[in-house]
């Protein structure tokens, strides 16, 4: 069901032409692999390691990484100390933090339980898009919305409990 809202929230039903970039489309994609990475490695090490460390290693890998394809000591030209002081900010309440976070919850959480709940960010970009940017959203979009909605409430079901408690009172 999911599969199917996404392909109706990107296509808006037409398989030959996409209603969103596809650049977005592939950092969209790329992102998905980000969040089946950060909430799956970091649970096992969860037992041994405390979460800010964790966190600091990411941020640490992830960082020399990233310096391979952009290195930080080549500013952008027409780049003022405001604008260093809003990449800081942007570091530290937009990523450290929440990651943080993020991790610590993976050591009270199923990682199911926490990756379902960080679905809701992309459902408040969307919602964000809508009302602050003037996006516009046709039909077969918003039936795809819902689909994606709808699995989320599918998936954070206690099925496993319904049909035993249902075959425990039938027989």
């Amino acid at each position: 069901m999911a599969l199917l809202g996404v392909f109706l929230l990107v296509t808006n039903g037409d398989i030959n032409h996409l209603k969103i970039n596809p650049r977005a489309l592939y950092w969209g994609i790329i992102s998905a692999f980000g969040l089946v990475g950060y909430t799956l490695i970091p649970k096992p090490l969860l037992h041994q390691t405390p979460p800010l460390v964790i966190v600091g290693w990411g941020l640490l890998i992830g960082g020399l990484v990233a310096n391979l394809i952009h290195p930080v000591w080549r500013i952008a030209s027409g780049v003022d100390l405001q604008d260093i002081w809003i990449v800081i900010a942007i570091v530290i309440f937009g990523t450290l933090i929440p990651y943080a976070l993020y991790v610590m919850s993976l050591a009270g959480l199923k990682p199911s339980s926490a990756s379902l709940l960080g679905t809701i960010e992309p459902l408040v970009a969307t919602t964000l898009s809508v009302t602050l940017l003037g996006t516009h959203l046709r039909g077969l979009q918003l039936i795809g919305i819902l689909l994606i909605l709808s699995t989320i409430l599918l998936i954070s079901l206690p099925l496993k409990k319904i049909f035993t408690n249902r075959i425990v009172t039938r027989g």
